[in-house]
């Protein structure tokens, strides 16, 4: 990935949080959790967030606040409404593979949608309300999610396009 490689980028400082700073086990299997994780954190400020607890420590991902996790140990829930979250959603969202519910709700997320979310396999819920995301919101790639996403919040954005009619 070519932005692991650019200085400052949010995946070069996810990176260098794994390599110098993360004192987990990082045999444990959770690396591409932890560093999907810390992706998104550095992508939306996560510096700026109200509340942080846990993130980019030493804990579990599951201890983390705002974070559920499934029987397994993996991430399926984000819920991160109302937290000041900016920036913009980074594709490494989708390291979460078995996410299911990502609520950012009333934030200040900027940019396009990842594409790739709706490639999850467990997406049911896809909360985007109340931020400044911007582009196509009803993209062929949607149509991946058909089978599991129950429920898609995208309001008060600013959004393009149409909605179609197979969605």
């Amino acid at each position: 990935d070519d932005m692991l490689l650019e200085p400052g980028s949010p995946q070069e400082r996810a990176y260098n949080w794994l390599k110098n700073e993360d004192e987990s086990d990082n045999c444990s299997g959770t690396m591409g959790q932890r560093y999907g994780l810390a992706v998104f954190y550095y992508s939306t400020n996560g510096p700026s967030w109200n509340e942080t607890d846990g993130w980019l420590g030493p804990n579990d991902v599951c201890s983390w606040t705002s974070i559920k996790c499934d029987f397994n140990g993996n991430v399926a829930g984000l819920r991160l409404n109302d937290n000041g979250l900016g920036g913009s959603l980074p594709t490494e969202i989708t390291a979460l593979t078995s996410l299911s519910k990502l609520r950012v709700f009333n934030n200040a997320i900027t940019g396009q949608v990842p594409t790739q979310l709706y490639s999850l396999p467990n997406i049911e819920l896809l909360d985007l309300e109340s931020n400044f995301l911007t582009g196509q919101v009803f993209v062929p790639d949607l149509a991946n999610a058909a089978g599991t996403l129950k429920r898609f919040r995208c309001s008060d954005n600013a959004f393009v396009g149409t909605i179609d009619g197979d969605v």
